[in-house]
């Protein structure tokens, strides 16, 4: 496998920072389900679920891959989990039982996933983890830093790139192709994630002239026309122009992390009506 494995020691830390949290709110324990929050806490995206409870050791119930599950993570218990029926008994095999109140992403958490939950643990009463989980995620150790730096190394190599390869007559959609292919070459995992419901992403945006302020349906400042209205944000078949501001809005992805960067480049120069705008 490619790519860092998330060491036990980071894993015991976040996991430690965020059963605080949980004493303080009264939380029994956290069902946690969000990819990101299951490499965050886990150091692979198995499908399942990982059990926190206020104190102890956590229980990460694993559907598929449980193999990879084992092979990816550092954490002690991982366990097979094929049916919402078996969990409350999986939990009360590692002493989690009695449960009263236990947080869920409420943000991310699709509705008929919960109610299955629910339905499993008829006696517990869920509310939102997601700001704790927030809490312990704002907080940038060693480890993450150095990996947020590599990926704005991959960031830093797609705009001398971009310098490079910008030409009057290029179309926007070439010259994503060629940054999109660099970036993938250094290592970029080939989408975005975004922490909300429709939340589509992939490298970035790249935009000439006008194109770059359409409007589109993502919560971004930028949008773009797209390839087609299903999907209809990014690059177009637009042809470069010289003169014209051309858009670049590119995030770095490596093992997991992000670094968003958006630069404006231009062949000849811009018009003075745009520096001024821009002053």
């Amino acid at each position: 496998m490619n790519g860092r494995i998330t060491p036990k020691s980071e894993l015991d830390n976040r996991i430690g920072a965020l059963q605080s949290l949980m004493a303080a709110e009264g939380l029994d324990a956290a069902f946690l389900v969000q990819n990101a929050d299951l490499f965050y806490f886990t150091g692979t995206i198995q499908s399942g679920c990982l059990c926190v409870p206020a104190g102890g050791e956590p229980v990460y119930m694993v559907r598929r891959e449980l193999q990879r599950a084992h092979a990816e993570s550092a954490l002690t218990e991982i366990v097979p989990f094929s049916s919402m029926r078996e969990a409350p008994s999986i939990l009360a095999e590692y002493g989690i039982r009695e449960l009263a109140r236990v947080g869920m992403e409420m943000d991310v958490l699709p509705v008929a996933l919960f109610e299955r939950y629910r339905k499993a643990f008829p006696d517990v009463m869920f509310s939102d983890v997601t700001p704790l989980v927030r809490r312990v995620r704002m907080k940038k150790s060693p480890y993450e830093l150095e990996i947020l730096r590599d990926a704005a190394r991959q960031v830093d190599i797609v705009y001398r790139r971009a310098r490079d390869v910008i030409r009057v007559g290029m179309t926007d959609l070439d010259l994503a192709a060629e940054l999109e292919y660099v970036a993938r070459r250094e290592g970029h995992l080939g989408h975005i994630r975004m922490r909300a419901f429709n939340g589509e992403m992939i490298f970035g945006h790249t935009f000439s002239g006008a194109d770059g302020a359409v409007p589109a349906y993502t919560d971004t400042p930028l949008g773009g026309v797209g390839l087609n209205s299903s999907f209809g944000q990014g690059c177009s078949t637009k042809a470069i122009a010289h003169g014209e501001p051309i858009i670049v809005d590119f995030a770095g992805s490596r093992d997991g992390y992000l670094v968003d960067q958006t630069r404006v480049f231009c062949v000849g120069g811009l018009a003075e009506d745009l520096y001024a705008g821009y002053r």
